[in-house]
């Protein structure tokens, strides 16, 4: 088996794989050694737990010690001793809430004063409307908790095998931590 040793950047959990000869070993100061899942037999890089597919072969997948998470054409690790236990969350969407409840009343005030036309009074009003309706109607978000940061991930929806993924990654994540 030829063994690989790893680099570590800024101790973050990327780690960037460089095939070292038992001759190379000068380097050994900056390279670790990592005994995790890189056996032959096993014919992957790595132990793959689990994985939640979202829409458009986006996906969640749980490893043995991180979480990966590929949203947007961006792959997120999370290294699971790091993270607390993950939620699903209701959130509104703030920004068109905001903008259709100013643009609505406004309008409707210009609208009934003549200071706008009848039917570019009534498309103002009809687009704060919607607005409205769109924040109102908002979004579930998976979010994930560092040490200091805060990171929200967009779910199309909530549904029992998205729950029952986030309960094995939260029972993974508390055995991680206490169970050291």
């Amino acid at each position: 088996m030829k063994y690989q040793y790893f680099l570590r950047e800024d101790n973050s959990p990327r780690n960037i794989i460089i095939p070292v000869e038992s001759e190379d070993l000068s380097k050994l100061k900056e390279l670790y050694f990592s005994y995790s899942y890189n056996y032959k037999w096993l014919e992957k890089e790595k132990n793959s737990l689990g994985k939640y597919f979202l829409n458009y072969g986006e996906f969640i997948e749980l490893t043995e010690n991180e979480l990966i998470i590929f949203r947007d054409k961006k792959i997120h690790f999370f290294p699971l001793n790091k993270i607390k236990p993950l939620e699903i969350n209701f959130k509104y969407f703030i920004i068109p809430l905001i903008t259709g409840g100013i643009v609505t009343p406004l309008s409707l005030v210009a609208f009934f004063n003549n200071f706008l036309p009848r039917w570019p009074g009534i498309a103002f009003i009809f687009v704060g409307a919607m607005l409205i309706y769109y924040g109102m109607k908002g979004s579930y978000q998976i979010t994930i908790e560092t040490g200091n940061d805060h990171y929200s991930f967009f779910v199309d929806e909530n549904n029992p095998k998205l729950e029952a993924f986030i309960a094995k990654i939260n029972k993974l994540i508390y055995r991680k931590l206490h169970l050291k």
